[in-house]
């Protein structure tokens, strides 16, 4: 991504829940108002990576785990996936969630858009990126992807 006052940085899919994931919750979830917040947060946050990435596993919510951030036995008021008010979420992602290049090629009105991933990674994997990003890359090292993604929101992603 790039941006005027962070110069090219990378970042994590993400944004807000809207008002019609937060009803979904509230039909499945009752009165409990954790588990609201984290199946709303959980479908908001397919919808993002939907969005930015093209990558759909928005009916296939379970595969949305949250990441654990801290033993719910500290007595903090935050949920364990929570950290400064943004919840974070883990997937586990295959070949098979991700566009082929093979597949594509060919459709040059359905390519527009996909990218592969930067670098010399596996080029037949592509993502349609939204607009506001400008390309995608494999990291396996937590703390090197950690590090990839210190610009990013100040530094909360990091963190989580």
């Amino acid at each position: 991504t790039r941006k005027k006052k962070k110069g090219p940085h990378f970042q994590l899919p993400g944004g807000h829940v809207d008002d019609f994931e937060f009803e979904a919750a509230e039909k499945t979830c009752g009165g409990d108002r954790d588990k609201k917040l984290v199946s709303a947060a959980r479908a908001a946050a397919a919808r993002e990576l939907f969005e930015e990435t093209g990558l759909n596993v928005q009916n296939d919510l379970e595969r949305v785990t949250p990441a654990v951030l801290r033993d719910d036995n500290t007595g903090s008021k935050e949920l364990a996936n929570e950290m400064k008010h943004r919840l974070f979420f883990s997937l586990n992602v295959t070949d098979e969630d991700f566009y082929s290049k093979k597949k594509l090629e060919g459709d040059q009105v359905q390519m527009k858009g996909f990218v592969g991933p930067i670098g010399n990674q596996d080029e037949d994997l592509m993502l349609k990126i939204s607009e506001e990003h400008s390309g995608f890359t494999f990291q396996p090292d937590l703390a090197t992807a950690a590090n990839m993604i210190e610009k990013h929101s100040g530094g909360t992603c990091k963190h989580a």
